[in-house]
């Protein structure tokens, strides 16, 4: 989490003009341990902003459906890049296909196990998403009524205070 942190401290766009922030990561592997994964991905942290439902909504159109792992989506949501911009107060997640796989951060995890027909039909639901986030009216917000979530309400909070 090296390069997200420094992004936090030095950001290309000013963090106050950042709305949201979606990380992606193994959207290519569909081998979950838990069971094979095709037109579905998982989202860091689902109930912790409405940056879930607006990415559920806009998958559902192009067949792909995004859901909470009850077990993986809070535990990992501090554990990834997204991470980084979620403390300064930015709706922040990580999108996967699959949290864990059987070789998951071992040498033997090889392009050649990569779902290349799935990672598009993923990619096809991120983009629709993110054009989605792009151009709502009102730019996402985190879930105050979800106690987990509080440190980024609060850190929010600092952000547009300073604006």
């Amino acid at each position: 989490m090296l390069g997200s942190r420094y992004y936090g401290q030095h950001p290309l766009v000013p963090v106050e003009k950042t709305i949201a922030h979606l990380n992606l990561e193994q959207v290519g592997r569909t081998d979950a341990t838990e069971g094979t994964k095709i037109k579905t991905a998982n989202l860091t942290g689902f109930d912790f902003s409405d940056v879930s439902a607006i990415l559920v909504e806009a998958a559902a159109e192009v067949g792909v459906q995004i859901l909470k792992d009850d077990a993986a989506s809070d535990a990992f949501f501090s554990r990834s890049d997204n991470r980084a911009l979620a403390d300064l107060g930015i709706p922040a997640h990580t999108l996967s296909v699959a949290y864990e796989f059987p070789d998951y951060h071992k040498a033997s995890d090889e392009w050649d196990k990569i779902d290349y027909a799935n990672m598009a039909e993923i990619g096809r639901a991120i983009a629709l998403g993110i054009m989605r986030l792009a151009s709502e009216a009102a730019p996402p917000q985190w879930n105050a009524s979800y106690a987990p979530a509080a440190r980024y309400v609060e850190a929010a909070k600092r952000l547009h205070a300073a604006e």
